[in-house]
């Protein structure tokens, strides 16, 4: 999972993205502030993440922070059958959701163009950003308004 989303985020040219490997001496409970590790690797933002299971259910929970801020630019969970770990792997690197990456970057042209495919590709998660505040920032923007009036919000 990890060697899937590090493939992903290499394709964002904002983002510097490091081998797993580097990171895996932070890896367990004591690790130190995300800050710290940040400086120690020479990045700006830090992928963490966690994997839960229970029964034939697993839980992927991937947030990308902004590490000399301390903040989030991208969260999300994703809950799937133990039989279906490709098809979450694969929700893991929807247009949408590189969208709201970009997003947290500040990189709106590649946001919308993301959310654009997102609705190309007929995506359930577009239903609710007509109302979400996380898209704030890029609501008057003219292609996102387009956006919302092809699925209807205006």
């Amino acid at each position: 999972m990890t060697d899937e989303l590090t493939a992903d985020l290499a394709t964002i040219s904002q983002l510097r993205v490091i081998s797993r490997g580097s990171v895996m001496q932070f890896k367990g409970k004591d690790r130190p502030p995300t800050p710290d590790i940040a400086r120690k690797l020479d990045v700006d933002a830090v992928v963490e993440g966690s994997v839960s299971r229970s029964g034939d259910k697993v839980r992927i929970t991937a947030q990308l922070i902004d590490a000399r801020a301390d903040k989030h630019l991208w969260a999300k969970s994703f809950e799937r059958s133990s039989r279906d770990v490709l098809a979450l792997q694969a929700e893991l690197a929807l247009p949408f959701n590189l969208a709201l990456v970009y997003l947290g970057l500040g990189d709106r042209p590649r946001a919308l163009d993301h959310l654009e495919r997102a609705l190309a590709a007929d995506s359930q998660m577009m239903a609710w950003i007509g109302r979400d505040p996380i898209f704030d920032p890029i609501r008057s923007e003219p292609r996102f308004v387009a956006l919302l009036k092809k699925m209807g919000f205006t």
